[in-house]
């Protein structure tokens, strides 16, 4: 499949379609990211060692981020 048949597609998608590609375009980069499988086994080891937070902390930083929307990027 070409880039403009690709930009075609992405042009007809709702926005909620837009996000979800963004999400998972980013998820493949992420995934293809050996510094980022590394990170992810460091937060991991720091979890298991103790070093983690409670759900309702995790809650209230989540809530504290801003939201993110086709037009944010």
């Amino acid at each position: 499949m070409s880039r403009a048949e690709l930009i075609e597609i992405v042009t007809r998608t709702s926005p909620e379609g837009r996000l979800f590609l963004q999400a998972y375009v980013e998820h493949l980069a992420r995934a293809a990211d050996p510094e980022s499988g590394r990170d992810l086994d460091r937060r991991l080891d720091a979890m298991r060692a103790g070093q983690e937070i409670s759900l309702e902390e995790a809650r209230r930083f989540h809530e504290e981020l801003p939201p993110r929307t086709v037009s944010s990027g």
